[in-house]
């Protein structure tokens, strides 16, 4: 039988033209098809418009799932809420992607699963009965639950072992996850992970006239996110209170906080523009026409931090001046801080003299806006996608 391509599985990926949801997925996807022709397996959503899933160049597979789970508010907030009803719902998830995979798994070359759940789960019972070199993709979130709990911890490592090429986001995840692995077993796990960030489309983020955003000189700041506890609006909008600073702040993203961050603005008398959802078209221009951009994410009660956000990626891309909480693998990607500026997490009145200190010195926001811009080069889909599709061609090899 003829081999087609790679089998990926992701939980989550664009519904319609310019859905920033799962929007890297589908540039991974571009990269691989360039070589060969993928298959997608992911959930379906009412918002799913089938012209999109034929307009792509590799086949996408959309399998049922049950509602609230996946999309919306993202897969860990989901979780987190998800009550007694979750484990029978991952179990339903779990059962049916595999259904959905196993017709294209005589024609796949190898499998790559985005996320340790459920495609990393699935991923591993493919590998298993097909023998197919397995690629893990893991971004956080799904991760981190699992290292909560015992089972998790033990089917995190059952998972790892059956990998054959496995990419951390960042240097956090990948030393947070070993910690939870015997000592034994993890130089064998070591040597076969890689870190590598998700891709980001440089020169759509760049601005036509080659200035960085950082030059620009509207005092307009930036948040790009959900709105949920781990992305820290709350905490901007109070530091933008306490800066006395005439900034005029646009929060783009929706989520359940919304309500509560639309109050807290009226309390604090912060200038805010709700932009609601962006879709990918539009974020590029947002991300060209503020000078600063605040990433201000905290590290969540029960351990839980950032990956390594797309958001700032793009920032960096678009050469704003960035202003973020030291958490999760923002550190390395701000090249220890020489590429923006980093505050404790949570710490309102250190962000609130880093805004200041933004405000009143356009020579350093320039500055490390074009550091940023230069430092977002290795991180293009160009490079990403190859890097990523190469050592798993090797495998299948």
């Amino acid at each position: 039988m003829r081999k087609n391509g790679r089998l990926v599985l992701a939980s989550s990926f664009p519904r319609f033209e310019g859905d920033y949801v799962g929007a890297f997925v589908a540039r991974h996807l571009e990269c691989c098809s360039q070589r060969e022709a993928p298959t997608l397996i992911c959930p379906d959503d009412k918002k799913v418009e089938k012209s999109f899933d034929i307009s792509r160049p590799y086949r996408v597979v959309r399998f049922p799932l049950p509602p609230g789970v996946l999309y919306g508010d993202g897969g860990p907030e989901n979780v987190r809420s998800g009550g007694a009803l979750l484990y029978p719902r991952a179990a339903v998830i779990c059962a049916s992607m595999a259904a959905a995979a196993l017709p294209h798994l005589p024609r796949a070359t190898a499998i790559s699963a985005h996320w340790a759940l459920p495609g990393g789960l699935v991923g591993m019972a493919l590998k298993k009965i097909s023998g197919l070199p397995l690629q893990l993709i893991l971004h956080g979130g799904a991760v981190q639950l699992m290292l909560k709990n015992l089972p998790g911890r033990m089917l995190l490592r059952r998972m790892l072992q059956n990998a054959d090429d496995i990419v951390f986001v960042s240097e956090a995840l990948r030393n947070r996850t070993l910690e939870a692995i015997p000592h034994a077993q993890r130089q064998t796990i070591l040597s076969r992970s890689r870190i590598m960030p998700m891709g980001v489309d440089a020169g759509q983020f760049r601005r036509p006239d080659g200035m960085p955003a950082a030059a620009l000189e509207n005092r307009r700041i930036l948040f790009m996110g959900r709105l949920v506890p781990i992305k820290g609006a709350d905490v901007l909008v109070q530091a933008l209170s306490a800066s006395g600073g005439d900034w005029k702040l646009t929060l783009a993203g929706e989520g359940p906080q919304k309500p509560y961050i639309k109050d807290l603005c009226e309390e604090y008398g912060v200038k805010a523009d709700f932009a609601g959802a962006v879709d990918y078209r539009r974020r590029a221009e947002m991300f060209r026409e503020h000078p600063v951009f605040v990433l201000p994410s905290r590290r969540l009660s029960d351990g839980r931090v950032e990956g390594a956000p797309q958001a700032l990626l793009e920032a960096m891309a678009a050469g704003a001046c960035i202003i973020a909480a030291d958490c999760g693998g923002v550190r390395e990607m701000l090249m220890d801080g020489d590429c923006g500026l980093l505050f404790e997490p949570e710490n309102t009145a250190q962000l609130a003299d880093l805004l200041n200190k933004a405000l009143q010195n356009g020579g350093l926001r320039r500055n490390l806006g074009e550091k940023a811009q230069r430092a977002a080069q290795k991180f293009d889909w160009k490079i990403i996608g190859r890097d990523l599709s190469a050592t798993l061609r090797r495998f299948a090899e």
